[in-house]
């Protein structure tokens, strides 16, 4: 059996893509729990993951969020993060850490 698991692989099976959209709003926030719990709102979401990937990109990510049919998640494909500078994937924990370092 291989037990070595490569990053994007492990990333399809980790969370939701709306709870990690959630995550991320609320550390660009700073911690606004009213912020963080719009990104559960569909369609109101959808704008909040482009400002999200805005965000991201400015700080060298760049980040293909997929929020499904109308923002519910239902249907939706694993969110995607990049480094633009090396084109090598991040992880959702990563992300989250450079926002949180330089956001």
């Amino acid at each position: 059996m291989n037990n070595e698991i490569k990053v994007n692989e492990l990333e399809q099976v980790s969370g939701g893509t709306v709870g990690e959209l959630a995550e991320l709003m609320a550390i660009v926030s700073g911690g606004n729990e009213y912020a963080a719990s719009t990104a559960h709102a569909p369609i109101v979401n959808n704008f909040e993951a482009c400002e999200i990937r805005k965000k991201l990109k400015s700080l060298g990510v760049d980040a293909k969020i997929n929020l499904g049919l109308a923002g519910t998640g239902l249907f939706s494909d694993p969110n995607k993060y990049t480094d633009i500078a090396t084109g090598e994937p991040l992880t959702h924990k990563q992300v989250m850490a450079l926002l949180l370092a330089k956001g």
